[in-house]
C-alpha cells in the first residue's frame, strides 16, 4: 500500500477561492493556450498573470462560477498540484502517477425558467457514464464514488484491481457478486504533468488540462422527452371541422364542387380559408396524409385516419368518407397533383361529444408519433439550466503487491455553462466587405455556384412579384436545369443591407439596437493622386 498519504489539491501558485483546495480553473483567451500557461508558471510575474485569470469571477445572480465554451473563443484550464502529506510537504514524484484526469458531474439546476433563483438540486450527483460500447449518459453516481473521501476510479478494470487486489482467485469468486455499475466507466478528461524541468524549477508537481464543457454525445438507452403538450392543448388546436362546438369565429368550410381556380380567387374568404387550414392542421401536425404515390403506413396517425373513415358525407359524386373527401381535397388544393376540380360536401356535420374526444385521443396519437421522431435527442449539456461540479483525480502506482491507488480532490464548486448565444470577453469576429467601387466589381467574379434542378428552375422562372403578394401560385413551364454562379462578397453585402432594414424595423418592437449593434467609425487611408 502507499506508505503515506497524498494530497491532490488546486494550485496554491494561483491562489484561488482564498487558498482553497478546490481545483483551479483559468481562462484563456489566446489560441495557443497551453504554451502561455507553461510560459507563465515559470516564474513569478507570470504567476501573477495567472492570477487574473481565474474563470470563477464570472458569475450568476446565485453566486455560481459560470464558464464560457469554445464557441466563445475562451478555453478553460484546470491546474492542481500534488504533494506528499509529509513535513515539509515534498511534490509527489511523476514517475508513481499511472493516470490524472478530470470529471464533471452534474449537481442540480435551477427549476423553471433560466435565472430562477430557486435552486433545486439533484438528492445525488449525476456522472456521465458508458458500458459495453453503449453511452448510458447521466446516470447517479454510486455511492462509494460520493463524498468527500470516494472510494473510486472511473475505470471499472482499475476500481476492480482496488477492491479485489491483485489474486485471480478471489476475482473470480466475486465476479458474480458485483453491482451493474461495477462495468460502468464514468467520462473523463485528462490531466497532464507539466514538463519536468518546471516541475523541479518550482518545486511542485503540476497537473493541467483542457475543461470539456462542451460535448456532442447523446445517451444511446434514454428514451426521447416526452412530448410537451396534453389534450387541452390538442383540442385548442383540433380544427373548428372535427369539435363539436364552434365559436363565433369559426364557419363551415367550403362545400360542394369547386374548382382550383374558385379556390385561388376566393383564398381569403372564410369558408375557403377554413378548409385550407384544416388540410394543413391534418398534414403537419397529426400527418394523416401519405407521400403522394405511396402505400398508407401503419403508424401513430392510424387510428385518426380510420376515425375519418368512419363518418360517411353526401358529395355529387355519391357518399364518401371524411378522409377521402380531405385526402382528395389535400391532393388537388395543396399539393396540386389529382385533378382540377374537388368535391365537397354539401354540409360538413358536427361530432359528437364522443367522437370530439375520439378526435382529441387520435390526434395526440398521431402527434406523440411524430414527436418521438422529430424531437431531437438532447446532448450531454444541452440542459440550460444544469449546474455542474469539477472532480479531479490521480491514480498513483501501488507498492510491489498492491494494487493503485486512486485519490480525489475536492470537488470544485457548482457552476453552469455560458451558452452559445452570449457574448464573451474575446474580440468579435470581422468580417471585411468589399468596396463598393465601379472599378473594382470586375474583381468580384462569381466564387460560387448552385446547381438548379427543373422544378425549382421552372418555379423561380414563374414567380411574378405582384403574383406573390396576392398568394398565387406560379403557372407552369416548360422546365431545365440550370448552375447559377453568384458572388460571396456580393451576397454577403446584399444580406448586410437586408440586416440593417430589418433591425431598424424590429427595434420598435424590442429595443435592441444598443444591445446588438455597435458601430464604430475608423479612418481610411486615401491615397494620393
Amino acid at each position: 500500500m502507499v506508505a503515506h498519504a497524498i494530497t491532490f489539491q488546486g494550485s496554491v501558485l494561483a491562489d484561488l477561492g482564498t487558498g482553497s483546495s478546490r481545483p483551479a480553473v483559468l481562462k484563456f483567451t489566446e489560441q495557443d493556450f497551453i504554451p502561455v500557461l507553461l510560459s507563465d508558471l515559470e516564474d513569478q510575474s507570470g504567476q501573477t498573470r495567472l492570477r487574473e485569470r481565474d474563470a470563477t469571477k464570472k458569475q450568476n445572480s446565485l453566486s455560481q462560477a459560470r464558464f464560457f465554451q469554445p464557441v466563445h473563443r475562451t478555453f478553460n484550464v484546470v491546474m492542481l498540484e500534488a504533494f506528499c502529506d509529509t513535513p515539509g510537504k515534498p511534490r509527489l514524484d511523476p514517475e508513481r502517477v499511472v493516470a490524472a484526469g478530470i470529471c464533471i458531474r452534474r449537481t442540480g439546476q435551477v427549476s423553471g425558467p433560466r435565472r430562477n433563483p430557486n435552486y433545486d438540486p439533484h438528492p445525488i450527483e449525476q456522472g456521465w457514464f458508458r458500458t459495453s460500447g453503449q453511452v448510458l449518459g447521466w446516470r447517479p453516481v454510486p455511492p462509494q464514488a460520493a463524498g468527500q473521501a470516494p472510494i473510486w476510479d472511473p475505470e471499472p478494470e482499475a476500481r476492480k484491481a482496488q477492491r479485489l487486489g491483485r489474486n485471480p482467485h478471489i476475482k473470480s469468486q466475486f465476479e458474480a457478486a458485483l453491482p451493474a455499475s461495477s462495468t460502468w466507466q464514468e467520462d473523463w478528461a485528462p490531466l497532464f504533468i507539466a514538463p519536468p524541468e518546471l516541475c523541479r524549477k518550482q518545486g511542485k508537481t503540476y497537473f493541467y488540462g483542457y475543461l470539456p464543457v462542451t460535448s456532442e454525445e447523446r445517451s444511446d438507452v434514454d428514451p426521447s422527452a416526452p412530448a410537451p403538450f396534453a389534450d387541452e392543448d390538442i383540442l385548442a388546436r383540433l380544427p373548428a371541422l372535427l369539435r363539436r362546438t364552434r365559436t363565433d369565429e369559426d364557419v363551415e368550410p367550403v362545400t360542394g364542387t369547386k374548382t382550383q381556380k374558385y379556390i385561388e380567387d376566393n383564398a381569403g374568404d372564410p369558408d375557403v380559408a377554413q378548409l385550407l387550414s384544416t388540410l394543413r392542421y391534418l398534414a403537419q401536425e397529426p400527418g394523416i396524409f401519405p407521400p403522394f404515390g405511396e402505400p398508407e403506413p401503419d403508424d401513430a396517425a392510424s387510428t385518426l385516419r380510420n376515425l375519418l373513415r368512419g363518418t360517411n358525407l353526401e358529395t355529387d359524386a355519391g357518399n364518401r368518407s371524411l378522409f377521402d373527401v380531405l385526402d382528395a381535397a389535400y391532393r388537388t388544393l395543396i399539393e396540386r397533383r389529382n385533378a382540377d376540380a374537388v368535391v365537397l360536401p354539401g354540409d360538413w356535420p358536427l361530432p359528437t361529444q364522443s367522437g370530439e374526444d375520439a378526435y382529441i385521443a387520435a390526434a395526440g396519437e398521431a402527434m406523440r408519433g411524430r414527436w418521438s421522431g422529430l424531437a431531437p435527442d438532447e446532448k450531454r449539456y444541452d440542459l440550460l439550466n444544469a449546474r455542474y461540479r469539477l472532480h479531479a483525480f490521480v491514480r498513483i502506482a501501488g507498492e510491489p503487491g498492491c494494487p493503485d491507488k486512486t485519490i480525489w480532490s475536492e470537488p470544485s464548486d457548482i457552476f453552469e455553462i455560458v451558452p452559445w448565444y452570449e457574448g464573451s470577453d474575446a474580440k468579435p469576429t470581422v468580417v471585411e466587405l468589399p468596396p463598393l467601387n465601379p472599378d473594382r466589381m470586375g474583381d468580384m467574379k462569381p466564387n460560387v455556384a448552385f446547381k438548379v434542378p427543373p422544378e425549382i428552375q421552372k418555379f423561380m422562372s414563374a414567380l411574378k412579384l405582384d403574383d406573390l403578394m396576392d398568394g398565387k401560385q406560379p403557372s407552369t413551364r416548360l422546365g431545365f436545369g440550370m448552375i447559377c454562379g453568384f458572388s460571396i462578397p456580393i451576397l454577403t453585402i446584399c444580406a448586410f443591407i437586408v440586416l440593417q432594414i430589418f433591425l431598424a424595423l424590429l427595434h420598435i418592437l424590442f429595443w435592441w439596437l444598443p444591445f446588438v449593434r455597435i458601430c464604430i467609425p475608423f479612418p481610411m487611408i486615401q491615397e494620393e493622386e
